[in-house]
């Protein structure tokens, strides 16, 4: 069997570049994906990278909300610049070596209003990036409603897709494939919302999140039970994307 290997890590910064997150894809020898959380704690001896304990939220250990990816990169950004919002850090990572601005929460569904805070005044385009599949509508629905109440004109702010075509691909896809920014496949708000109110738990465990004994989504399983990572869809958020109308804007 064997060893555990690296896929990715993603260090998640400060607006002044320090480090404050390690996220980090690993596949261990059972074969089951691991994509564990650390935290970066400086003390009077030094520094290291530590994991959570059980019960601890990110406020415990010291670090700053909203998370968003790369803070530091958006906070010198020019704020007239054409914005992207997507899913995951590698969607981020891929849009910035292709010379795009990018940022993530992190997964589908965790951008929300204090995400969309920092967005607030935002003179260039913005676009909301989602994975082809009802998860994805999911997130981008929700973002789009958060953009919108920070003052994000509908007129400056659209959901797109990528050109590649399959359940779960997304922009990372979409430019590896050659395509461009331009090249991205607008869609009404209205459509998305429709598709949106079609999640339910089976299209999320296909689109690889875990829902625990309260129905609640956890994202990118499998993981193990105390990760404190995991971003969660509660049942009123799922509530209230269902009770949404396709007209509303």
């Amino acid at each position: 069997m064997a060893g555990w290997r690296t896929i990715r890590r993603h260090i998640w910064r400060d607006e002044d570049g320090n480090p404050v997150l390690e996220h980090t894809k690993y596949i261990p020898p059972d074969g089951k994906v691991s994509f564990p959380w650390r935290y970066r704690f400086v003390g009077e001896f030094g520094s290291c990278w530590c994991k959570r304990k059980p019960g601890e939220t990110w406020e415990d250990v010291g670090i700053v909300h909203p998370l968003i990816y790369p803070r530091d990169v958006f906070a010198r950004a020019d704020r007239r610049a054409d914005l992207l919002v997507v899913e995951g850090e590698a969607d981020v990572d891929e849009a910035l070596g292709a010379g795009l601005l990018a940022i993530t929460a992190g997964a589908a569904g965790a951008f929300g209003r204090e995400h969309a805070a920092l967005v607030r005044g935002w003179g260039g385009r913005v676009s909301i990036v989602r994975d082809n599949d009802l998860p994805g509508a999911w997130g981008a629905a929700k973002a789009y409603d958060a953009l919108r109440d920070v003052g994000i004109p509908a007129t400056r702010l659209r959901v797109a897709r990528g050109r590649v075509k399959g359940k779960g691909t997304d922009l990372r896809d979409h430019l590896e494939a050659g395509y461009a920014a331009d090249d991205l496949i607008a869609e009404p708000i209205a459509k998305v919302r429709r598709l949106a109110a079609r999640a339910t738990a089976e299209s999320f465990n296909r689109a690889g999140y875990e829902a625990d004994a309260e129905g609640r989504f956890s994202h990118r399983a499998p993981r193990h039970e105390n990760d404190p990572g995991w971003h969660v869809v509660s049942a009123a958020e799922v509530a209230q994307i269902r009770g949404w109308r396709p007209n509303q804007s």
